[in-house]
């Protein structure tokens, strides 16, 4: 479940020919323990099993019981673009795993930063997210999005997945190019199906 957290919103034209603006934004979101702190509550939460993604970020918001010291970690995350439309950007964030042994993917919320720049204004939209599958909605059409991507744990660990990939939306009532001939290289028949392919 994607969970709205926060907008910000900050005028570039105050900081002319320097990078304040960035380094505020940076300074709200990046080092904004209590987003971390709330988060790394809420996945404590969930791995109690208990209550739900909503009650748990609820609670954890209201309550501030954080579960530890918060630490950087690093792990072998992937965040790939599944498809887009003129309004969203679907991800998917895989844990890849490089050893032999076969281990489950670590537990994890997700924190996602969109940056969307609009007029000489940097919009930044923090969603959270207790699913590796993510639609990005409400998105403008034809223009670009940096996406920041985080792995929070429940003991307080995260990890860094993406910093400001840069992913666009489609044109709006997109519509792609006719497709030309296709030739079949190779086919190879699954047994399952023979019964759908005979002719009748």
């Amino acid at each position: 479940m994607l969970i709205f957290y926060a907008k910000y919103a900050f005028i570039f034209w105050f900081f002319v020919g320097s990078n304040q603006g960035e380094m505020l934004l940076m300074d709200k979101i990046s080092h904004d323990k209590t987003l971390l702190n709330v988060t790394a509550c809420t996945q404590n939460c969930l791995e109690k099993g208990q209550m739900d993604f909503r009650s748990c970020l609820k609670d954890c918001r209201h309550n501030e019981t954080f579960p530890g010291a918060l630490r950087k970690v690093q792990e072998n995350y992937q965040m790939n673009m599944i498809c887009r439309t003129e309004s969203e950007i679907v991800f998917q964030i895989d844990w890849v795993q490089h050893s032999r042994e076969s281990e489950p993917a670590p537990n994890a919320t997700y924190i996602i930063r969109v940056d969307a720049v609009k007029d000489n204004n940097k919009e930044t939209t923090l969603y959270l997210s207790d699913d590796n599958f993510l639609i990005l909605p409400g998105l403008e059409s034809n223009s670009s999005h940096n996406i920041t991507a985080l792995a929070m744990h429940g003991d307080g660990s995260y990890s860094l997945i993406a910093k400001d990939q840069t992913f666009a939306t489609l044109i709006r009532c997109y519509q792609p190019s006719k497709m030309g001939a296709v030739n079949l290289l190779r086919f190879v028949p699954q047994p399952d199906d023979l019964i759908t392919l005979l002719p009748r």
